[in-house]
């Protein structure tokens, strides 16, 4: 699981230094190749940052509800932090199998994102270490 997590990571950290922000990462957007490499796919509504051209600009709320940042909500600018939270969502639902917000219509789990915590990792995994919550309530953080 770590390693997947690394490989995402890693095709995040190409992609944002080169501008780059994929706004609708998702477990179904990562491919795993014949030596079960995790690989990034699905650029379609990402957005070089600073493009003014961008076909969805800001006002325009993109991605994948269970997965979406508060900005993205909002409609708000996105950035490398935005993707970031992205991958705090995923790598709970790796951990739990199970999303940290669950609701049955975008807007209530808008409001989930919004306005409530998830349940706490180490009460679903109580063997995680605690670090590992951490680092997931960081990355979890409104940018």
């Amino acid at each position: 699981m770590a390693r997947y997590v690394a490989q995402i990571s890693s095709a995040l950290d190409y992609a944002h230094g080169r501008g780059v922000i994929h706004r609708d990462l998702k477990p179904q957007n990562v491919l795993l190749d014949e030596q079960l490499n995790a690989i990034l796919t699905d650029f379609g509504v990402a957005r070089i940052v600073g493009d003014v051209t961008a076909l969805t600009g800001s006002g325009v709320a993109v991605g994948t509800p269970a997965y979406m940042a508060p900005e993205q909500w909002h409609g708000a600018e996105v950035d490398a932090r935005t993707d970031l939270y992205t991958l705090a969502v995923m790598t709970y639902e790796l951990l739990t199998a199970r999303t940290p917000y669950v609701a049955d219509t975008p807007p209530a789990m808008m409001y989930k994102h919004l306005h409530e915590q998830p349940t706490p990792l180490r009460e679903l995994r109580a063997e995680l270490p605690e670090s590992v919550e951490q680092v997931l309530l960081k990355g979890g953080e409104e940018s």
